[in-house]
């Protein structure tokens, strides 16, 4: 082995290249990386939340509390008619029990007198006229003891099951009203949490844009779900009307109804960014999803279906800007936010 074997090459073999063609890939690769994380949701998967921010609103699953609620109501049904049942039986156990009552005093009665009198052994053998007539004696009075003792026992027990019965009831009654008063209050509490966070879009909106004042939707989010769908599918219905998104009113609303979003919001900025679904620039991204400057078509999302697309947008939403649309929410969207912020307002207000 000579000097040359430990040589780092001489100048025409340049053997510092690859090291330094390598590292400048590794570095405008770290650089890319950097961007493509300041993009807002540029490159996110669309089944992940795009995007996060100040405006966030947490996400509260009032369907299965409404489900809750739901099950507990039938709870409630099911206690009362088993209560029914409990109940006629007390009714029969108060019967029954009111005559047994008799037949053991007129028992507790004999008893008594019996001992009382202190009727004893030797009386019973002294009034005998015979051994037979002592041995017939003495089983009668045998008999009549027993059977009055069991029908005093049997009194006392049909007490105890009448007052078992009624705690029966009463139970069954509380627990199940208990079990829907739980599931009313915590339903209540969601939906109270989704009417604050309404009202707080709204009064953010209108902070920052006296003009805003078309953000406020009228959302009644202490309806349903079928009754918030009820009211605003009809309404997006009538928007989307001959364009490529027609009669997805129903999967916005529900969509909308579940993250808690103005159900006008999603279907305006699909006009303002594609003309509602006629100019994608992906398949079924209507809103310009992920469509950077830098690259639009490249950086923008795509998905499978309108419901899809709508389920990753209005969750976008949601996690991203907030209640409804704002100056600040416009911002973030977009560059060019002033004119996108007066059109999507603008048809906000027709929905």
């Amino acid at each position: 082995m000579n000097e040359d074997d430990f040589s780092f090459g001489s100048e025409d073999s340049k053997p510092r290249k690859p090291f330094i063609h390598w590292l400048a890939l590794i570095v405008v690769a770290i650089l890319f990386a950097l961007a493509v994380a300041l993009l807002p949701g540029a490159l996110a998967h669309a089944d992940t939340v795009l995007i996060t921010s100040d405006f966030a609103i947490p996400h509260t699953d009032v369907k299965t509390l409404e489900d809750e609620h739901a099950k507990a109501e039938a709870e409630v049904e099911k206690a009362s008619k088993k209560a029914e049942k409990v109940r006629a039986e007390v009714n029969a156990l108060s019967a029954e029990l009111s005559e047994q009552k008799k037949r053991g005093n007129e028992s507790a009665k004999r008893l008594y007198l019996l001992k009382s009198k202190g009727f004893e052994f030797f009386d019973l053998l002294l009034g005998a006229e015979s051994l037979d007539d002592f041995l017939k004696m003495s089983t009668y009075l045998d008999a009549i003891t027993k059977h009055d003792a069991r029908q005093i026992a049997e009194t006392n027990a049909l007490h105890d099951e009448f007052v078992e019965k009624q705690r029966e009831l009463a139970d069954v009654q509380t627990q199940a009203q208990e079990r829907l008063d739980e599931a009313a209050s915590a339903l209540n509490e969601a939906r109270e949490s989704r009417a604050s966070k309404q009202r707080l879009g709204v009064a953010t909106a209108y902070a920052q844009d006296s003009g805003a004042s078309v953000a406020d939707d009228g959302a009644d989010w202490f309806a349903t779900e079928e009754e918030f769908v009820a009211e605003w599918a009809p309404r997006i219905d009538a928007y989307l009307a001959g364009s490529p998104m027609e009669g997805l009113g129903e999967c916005f609303a529900k969509t909308s109804w579940r993250y808690c979003v103005d159900p006008r919001w999603s279907p305006a900025i699909s006009n303002t960014e594609s003309s509602k679904g006629r100019l994608c620039v992906r398949p079924y991204n209507a809103w310009g999803w992920g469509a950077a400057d830098e690259d639009p078509i490249g950086l923008a999302l795509e998905w499978g279906s309108w419901e899809e697309a709508i389920d990753a947008h209005i969750r976008g939403l949601a996690n991203g800007y907030g209640y409804t649309i704002s100056l600040s929410g416009a911002k973030a969207y977009c560059t060019d936010w002033k004119d996108w912020y007066k059109n999507t307002l603008s048809e906000m207000g027709t929905i």
